[in-house]
């Protein structure tokens, strides 16, 4: 996972872009990226200021939007990117890419 931040100039002002981290994880999850588990990470990713963008096999998604998650149609083997943006993109980043690597917290034998 990288994190970075810098200053520009926008349309003759300065400011400092928002910070920006990603994190790459296999999906390990034997049912893939379900309703249930595309919910659980929904709910986490809102809990963050950031905005999340998820991509998987070329195809982008809000990770805010189950809808949206759900048309990844990540299985099984899937490597999942998770972009973050936002004043805690970092913590997003880390901690979503932990929900994953959890198996979002499901107990599936």
């Amino acid at each position: 996972m990288s994190g970075s931040g810098s200053s520009r100039k926008e349309g003759g002002r300065s400011g400092a872009a928002a910070p920006r981290a990603e994190s790459s994880c296999l999906l390990e999850h034997r049912p893939g990226l379900h309703v249930r588990a595309a919910s659980v990470f929904v709910r986490t990713a809102q809990r963050f200021r950031a905005e999340v963008r998820v991509e998987a096999g070329g195809a982008t998604a809000d990770g805010k939007s189950i809808m949206e998650l759900l048309t990844l149609a990540a299985v099984r083997g899937s490597t999942l990117r998770i972009v973050t943006q936002g004043p805690d993109a970092v913590r997003a980043a880390r901690e979503l890419a932990e929900l994953v690597e959890r198996g979002f917290d499901e107990d599936i034998p």
